[in-house]
């Protein structure tokens, strides 16, 4: 996500659009393989995956995190996460017609403190291998 604008977008209508890119925001992911590099903080986009039969090694979650302070000491009535499907040299999941995607908030707040170019599948926030 880090090819995104940096700041944060009015939006009209009272909305803004922030990124990861603004501030202190993050993105990364991890994937289940012990031989997978650990600096997918340093991509610009993330994979998931979830494979029960065919490669359990090759499973990925996608980990993001923004920087709100812009709007500390606002009410924020409503928000939505926009995230937009990619092709990849990987496959394309709008092509599978059975891609489910699940979207989980962190709500401790001590396991914010995650490095974006050192997350890996044995030591991620909220996560059991």
């Amino acid at each position: 996500m880090r090819w995104q604008p940096t700041s944060v977008i009015d939006a009209g209508d009272g909305w803004q659009a922030i990124t990861t890119a603004f501030g202190r925001g993050k993105d990364s992911y991890i994937q289940s393989s012990d031989k997978a590099p650990h600096d997918f903080g340093t991509h610009p986009f993330f994979r998931v995956k979830r494979s029960k039969d065919t490669k359990p090694d090759l499973n990925r979650k996608g980990y993001i995190a923004f920087d709100l302070s812009k709007f500390r000491g606002r009410a924020i009535e409503d928000a939505e996460l926009v995230l937009t499907i990619e092709p990849s040299e990987l496959g394309f999941a709008s092509f599978v017609p059975d891609s489910t995607f699940a979207v989980y908030g962190v709500l401790d707040e001590s396991a914010d403190a995650w490095e974006e170019a050192g997350l890996t599948w044995q030591q991620a926030p909220a996560h059991d291998p």
